[in-house]
């Protein structure tokens, strides 16, 4: 079983903006070591992400469904323009949020626009 303090642990700490301790070792002495985000790497980070989930990995029906959700359209108003439940929309948005790593519908919408998919 992975250690979840491990790589990636440490990862999660410092995306998330905290500091974090860790020990060097050099040869038998031990040193704490403290680092902390760089406030310009908030960009590159947000650039890795966004980078991480392109375009083409949408179906058809997902790029269709963003496009309508970019335009404002409700969920119901969606799944009249598609033919489908409103249940079925709420599910193809969120596995867009997923896909797209959006937190909300707003995020949603910002990630379309910047990966040029709308």
């Amino acid at each position: 079983m992975a250690n979840p303090s491990g790589a990636l642990g440490g990862q999660k700490t410092l995306l998330a903006g905290e500091h974090k301790t860790t020990v060097a070792q050099s040869g038998h002495h031990q040193r704490p070591v403290r680092t902390r985000r760089h406030p310009e790497s908030d960009q590159f980070i947000e650039n890795i992400l966004l980078d991480a989930a392109p375009a083409e990995t949408l179906t058809r029906c997902q790029t269709e469904i963003l496009k309508l959700i970019v335009a404002g359209n409700t969920n119901k108003v969606i799944a009249r323009e598609i033919d489908r439940t409103e249940r079925t929309v709420e599910y193809r948005r969120r596995q867009l949020m997923r896909k797209l790593g959006a937190d909300n519908t707003a995020d949603l919408v910002k990630r379309a626009i910047t990966m040029g998919i709308v």
